[in-house]
């Protein structure tokens, strides 16, 4: 139930660059917090700022904190950098972290993954996307070792993406060779209904199975079946909406790595999932349900007064130096990635020292206030 690594899911063509970027907005209305298991196995939690940008996603297994993205955003708001941190001997440690790059119109050119290796960072690949006139993801390529290691091209109807046809490098012709494709057919509402798969072993196209997907007379999806090559289904979801939060004023986190959770360009917002799939014997079983937790927004529109603030070291291990803070003293509050309050102090010149060497391996918030005034700078602090 832990989500993929970014190890795992570097060999994976991002369906998320094809959609542009998702920048600030302020009507929001909601913002989702968490999803969780409905045995608390599981708990994922979303930090973002004043300015509606997700700023760390933490995953807890049993409690305890397994992985943690942290995100860095340039002037113009994108994401132009995702840390990533894994449980490793009982310390959250640094173990990858992924830089982005756009183009003009806000869609992802590049995606760049790096991996430490014994305290030494390593490029592992540089993913590379181009567009159409109309904005539409038409290839992706995949550099490895100084050669294209994987590529995949797009087709398109007046529906959306109709193909994918994906190719890989063979050592033995030092070539690409197709190797699988990606078949979708829609409903007349423009919405995914079928996806087939099909891959090629180097003889003959082998069918793999499909994706099917069914929706309400609101336009959201109720259910998601995952069939192998021998039809039988291995995977199942089954989706609830309030109908009462209309997507298009709930905050949802956007992060180019996570898989859940799954929009499909849903009307409203998903509160709950049902979850299913095949044991070891391969008989369709209910694993759980995940919720997902949202909440009225009231956002804290950032001051002028705050632009110059710096806080280093970020991450830290032991003391944290505020400058550049406002005349006159601010409030400085600490918050874990649940929202709750951990510390309070006053800071009343332009610089200040917090001191986090009881804080456990991890991301917070750091809240700064001067009357009505307020910002939020993450700090992770390992």
């Amino acid at each position: 139930m832990k989500r993929i690594l970014v190890f795992v899911a570097l060999l994976v063509t991002l369906g998320a660059a094809a959609q542009p970027f998702h920048g600030p907005k302020t009507d929001y209305q909601w913002k989702m917090n968490r999803f969780q298991t409905d045995d608390n196995y599981q708990i994922c939690t979303f930090t973002y700022d004043g300015r509606n940008r997700l700023l760390a996603v933490c995953d807890s297994i049993r409690g305890e904190y397994e992985v943690v993205d942290s995100m860095t955003y340039d002037e113009a708001d994108h994401m132009v950098r995702l840390s990533g941190w894994q449980r490793l001997g009982g310390v959250l440690k640094n173990v990858y972290y992924i830089d982005y790059t756009y183009n003009d119109a806000g869609l992802m050119a590049t995606r760049s993954n790096y991996n430490n290796f014994d305290g030494n960072w390593e490029l592992g690949g540089v993913y590379n996307y181009t567009y159409n006139a109309q904005n539409q993801l038409v290839l992706t390529t995949l550099m490895m070792g100084g050669m294209i290691y994987q590529k995949t091209e797009y087709q398109y109807s007046a529906d959306g993406c109709v193909l994918e046809m994906w190719y890989t490098y063979s050592f033995e012709t030092n070539g690409l060779l197709p190797s699988e494709k990606m078949v979708t057919t829609y409903t007349n509402g423009r919405k995914v209904l079928v996806l087939d798969s099909v891959s090629d072993d180097g003889s003959y196209w082998t069918y793999n199975g499909k994706y099917t997907y069914a929706y309400d007379n609101d336009g959201n999806c109720t259910e998601y079946h995952h069939f192998d090559m021998m039809n039988r289904e291995v995977e199942r979801s089954v989706y609830s909406y309030d109908n009462a939060m209309p997507l298009s004023r709930t905050l949802v986190p956007w992060n180019p790595e996570l898989n859940r959770p799954q929009t499909y360009n849903n009307v409203n917002a998903c509160v709950r999932e049902a979850w299913y799939s095949v044991d070891i014997d391969h008989v369709l079983q209910y694993v759980c349900d995940y919720i997902y937790d949202y909440s009225d927004i009231n956002v804290a529109v950032q001051s002028p007064m705050f632009s110059r603030v710096s806080v280093y070291p970020n991450p830290a291990s032991d003391r944290v130096m505020l400058s550049g803070l406002p005349e006159g003293g601010v409030q400085v509050q600490v918050y874990d990635v649940t929202g709750r309050l951990l510390s309070t102090r006053n800071v009343s010149g332009t610089t200040g020292m917090l001191d986090v060497s009881g804080l456990v391996p991890g991301g917070y918030m750091l809240r700064m206030r001067q009357g009505a005034s307020v910002q939020h700078v993450r700090l992770m602090v390992r």
